[in-house]
């Protein structure tokens, strides 16, 4: 890897929930941006910004309204997580998620194409799994379920393939990356990545990037 002396600085955006937020992560780190940060420190000193725009709570309508501040960061990439808060069920254990599947299509597809129009390049994330028993331990006022979260991702999924976004489909890819681990081990309370998780996901973003030719 190399970068030549007459290129300018780039900046990653990161942008949506408490996952790219890094809650959990129990470090001084703030989750996977931070990992990212200072493997690309290692690479390319000086070179690449990364830029945390995640905030907890937040679903994707709400992340799409923030996109003005993704702009005023001049994005070279922007990676986009977002998904989980939107199958929230705060109605009980057996009601539906805040956001209906229709809604959030629409939702997802709007963000993504407001988005184009601000980097020119992006990469999604589609939510990980959870580990329910230690979800449902944590008495959280709101209830998740692993079905709607692999529907949601599902759905993200078929969009970022309609608008030719590339994604990483962190259900099935983060399993995958932290083998012989299971997904429980990474995660700080069955939702949210622990230290090991943050650095796996930074892992599959840092490769991507660079299949992306986002990093040299």
């Amino acid at each position: 890897m190399g970068i030549t002396s007459d290129q300018s600085h780039k900046n990653i955006v990161c942008i949506g929930d408490s996952i790219v937020a890094g809650l959990g992560d129990g470090s001084d780190r703030d989750g996977w941006p931070d990992v990212t940060q200072e493997f690309l420190n290692k690479n390319f000193p000086n070179y690449f910004q990364v830029h945390n725009l995640g905030i907890s709570g937040n679903t994707t309508r709400e992340v799409t309204e923030r996109l003005h501040e993704a702009a005023k960061r001049q994005p070279d990439t922007l990676v986009i997580g977002v998904g989980v808060n939107d199958t929230l069920c705060w109605d009980g254990e057996h009601s539906l998620p805040i956001t209906d599947e229709d809604d959030y299509r629409a939702h997802v597809t709007g963000l993504i194409r407001q988005a184009k129009e601000i980097s020119p390049q992006l990469l999604v994330l589609i939510p990980s799994g959870i580990d329910s028993e230690t979800v449902q331990a944590q008495g959280w006022s709101a209830a998740l379920h692993e079905e709607y979260i692999y529907n949601y991702g599902r759905i993200l999924m078929d969009v970022c393939k309609t608008e030719d976004v590339p994604y990483i489909d962190l259900y099935h890819e983060l399993p995958k990356a932290i083998t012989p681990l299971t997904l429980n081990d990474v995660l700080y309370d069955g939702l949210h990545p622990n230290v090991q998780g943050y650095q796996a996901i930074s892992g599959l973003v840092n490769n991507r990037l660079v299949d992306m030719g986002a990093v040299p």
